[in-house]
């Protein structure tokens, strides 16, 4: 089944980012990433949107940059329990920072992260759309 979203995961804001004193002053790659998350599936045959909207806790334990990716090596824990399995399934979890011209995201995975002083960011669970969106949560009523 195809559905809607090219990836769900756990989306965070840049500003609540970027103010950790472990990133400051730190110089990104030529793109740097625009909806800062981390992937819990890509390509997904179904989605749950009824989890959008949950929060996630994220402790960022390691920063890496090859020259090619740039990221920070997270944990995440969630109290629902759709969400805790699917984090216990993600093999590396990551936020890419920044990629060179010829990088990808896919590839901050592989990157050698070197241990930070963990800092505790607020993450929340929803989608990006084939249509470039990033969807959190049902839509305000009118």
């Amino acid at each position: 089944m195809n559905t809607e979203y090219t990836y769900v995961g756990c989306f965070i804001s840049p500003a609540q980012l970027f103010t950790q004193p472990p990133l400051m002053g730190t110089q990104r790659l030529a793109k740097e990433s625009r909806n800062l998350h981390v992937t819990f599936l890509y390509k997904p045959a179904e989605v749950d949107t009824s989890l959008f909207g949950e929060r996630v806790k994220i402790v960022a334990v390691a920063y890496g940059n090859n020259g090619v990716n740039e990221g920070l090596k997270v944990e995440l824990y969630a109290e629902n329990d759709t969400i805790a399995k699917m984090i216990a399934k993600i093999e590396v979890p990551h936020i890419t920072l920044s990629v060179a011209e010829n990088g990808e995201s896919v590839n901050t995975r592989y990157i050698a992260f070197e241990p930070i002083a963990p800092f505790t960011l607020c993450g929340v669970f929803g989608g990006f759309t084939t249509g470039r969106q990033v969807a959190t949560g049902p839509e305000p009523e009118l």
